[in-house]
């Protein structure tokens, strides 16, 4: 019997949902159920940062696989909402998030 996995084609993204609900629960922000999947839908597999294609095939920790980027982050009272939400490629969320760190840190 085939184990399920975080990235199993049939329920990636709802997994994905689900860990975000979470954690946004936890941040005591808004969530909305299926987030993922309509910026999915209507993202055209390019990443928010770059606007190269994404490989939907390639998976963590490559780092030109998906991942999800908050653009408000969930800390800092950003929701888990289509419109706050991205898809990037990993390198590219990870090359965001230091340099949003960094103009922090700035000020």
């Amino acid at each position: 019997m085939a184990r399920t996995t975080f990235y199993d084609k049939d329920n990636r993204f709802t997994v994905l949902d689900r860990v975000h609900k979470y954690r946004a629960i936890k941040y005591g922000v808004d969530w909305e159920a299926k987030a993922v999947q309509t910026v999915m839908a209507t993202a055209n597999k390019r990443c928010g940062v770059c606007k190269v294609l994404i490989d939907m095939e390639a998976r963590q920790p490559d780092p030109f696989s998906l991942n999800i980027d908050h653009i408000v982050p969930l800390s800092q009272g950003g929701t888990h909402t289509a419109e706050n939400i991205q898809i990037t490629h990993r390198i590219c969320n990870s090359k965001k998030w230091n340099t949003e760190r960094k103009d922090k840190t700035n000020e």
